[in-house]
């Protein structure tokens, strides 16, 4: 399962306004962390003991600092960070960089 969240950027709203909507996405996960969250389809089907964070860029800071976050605060539940935090190393596009396939990453 995948929680994408979408959160508010700047320069229309203030720092940390994408930690704390980051932040309320993952304590609204955490709730269906014993089956009994108010999504029956997510108490359902995710494991909420085996969860990565990953994200690109700015998102990549954010899903570092819910990490840290979610190691050092309670959140009533047993989220548990499998291998913790997979932020995607920095993308330096020049002039010889393509981008290839629908994705358009680009290859060096």
């Amino acid at each position: 399962m995948t929680v994408s969240v979408d959160y508010r950027t700047v320069p229309d709203n203030r720092i940390p306004t994408a930690y704390d909507d980051s932040w309320e996405a993952i304590k609204w996960a955490a709730q269906h962390v014993d089956g009994n969250g108010p999504e029956s389809w997510l108490n359902e089907y995710a494991d909420l003991g085996h969860v990565f964070f990953a994200s690109l860029s700015a998102g990549a800071n954010i899903a570092h600092q819910m990490a840290i976050r979610v190691g050092s605060e309670n959140l009533g539940g047993s989220i548990n960070l499998d291998r913790g935090n997979h932020p995607a190393p920095p993308i330096f596009l020049g002039k010889n960089t393509r981008r290839v396939g629908r994705s358009g990453l680009p290859v060096y």
